[in-house]
């Protein structure tokens, strides 16, 4: 009896050492502070799920004082034909990676706070990364103050309200977004936005390859609240 117990304790310990613990694939994925110097990495999985930027960097140099200030993303490791999105509130996409065309991105120049509010998704590139169908980036510019901002908008034709898609950007000023006019700056092959005001007024209009820049008033208009943009491919306007 003894005997048959001191082999089995052997081969059960055996057993138990050899079965591998359990590892869900990620990709590491570093923001960045370019005016500070400072930046953070961490490992996001591959499964598509949001993960909370202020949590996952909320260990690293990015973190001070409960706030999560950032200007650049890139992927840093095990990134091979990885696509991550970082959506703010889970809806809005306000910056996009993948490998291989676009391992980086800066999507401010001034620090942004993006401890609450803000996720990334990450998935490999035969399952992209949640809610992503497409985007295309947009640009709106005062050409009076010469101050821009950039957001991606996604193409499967929601309203986006302009004063919450680009409230982090050069544009927003004490609650107001003054603008002129409005371009594609990536990801706008056959792609066509429309910008509304109250969702029924069509007061400005972008379409490549025919239109892709409008200037559409000489003085700067506040189109903080009431204007929304959507945008879509052909297929399916």
């Amino acid at each position: 009896m003894l005997s048959t117990l001191a082999l089995a304790l052997p081969l059960l310990a055996l057993t138990a050492s050899a079965a591998p613990t359990r590892r869900t694939a990620s990709v590491q994925v570093q923001f960045a502070n370019d005016v500070t110097g400072a930046n953070g990495n961490a490992y996001i999985p591959l499964d598509g799920s949001l993960v909370s930027l202020g949590q996952a960097y909320a260990n690293t140099n990015l973190e001070v004082d409960g706030t999560l200030n950032v200007t650049s993303l890139e992927f840093t490791a095990n990134f091979q034909n990885v696509a991550c999105t970082v959506f703010k509130n889970g809806v809005t996409v306000v910056a996009s990676i993948a490998d291989p065309k676009t391992d980086f991105e800066t999507f401010s120049e001034k620090p942004l706070n993006w401890q609450t509010g803000f996720e990334i998704s990450c998935a490999v590139a035969s399952t992209p990364a949640r809610r992503t169908a497409g985007t295309v980036q947009v640009q709106f510019a005062n050409d009076v103050t010469g101050a821009n901002g950039n957001a991606w908008i996604p193409l499967d034709g929601s309203s986006i309200t302009l004063g919450e898609a680009y409230a982090d950007t050069d544009l927003e000023v004490d609650g107001t977004l003054f603008v002129t006019s409005l371009e594609f700056t990536a990801n706008f092959q056959n792609v066509v936005c429309d910008v509304l005001k109250d969702e029924a007024i069509n007061v400005a209009h972008i379409a490549d390859s025919k239109q892709d820049f409008e200037t559409f008033s000489q003085k700067p208009l506040n189109w903080q609240t009431g204007f929304t943009i959507n945008c879509t491919l052909p297929h399916s306007v």
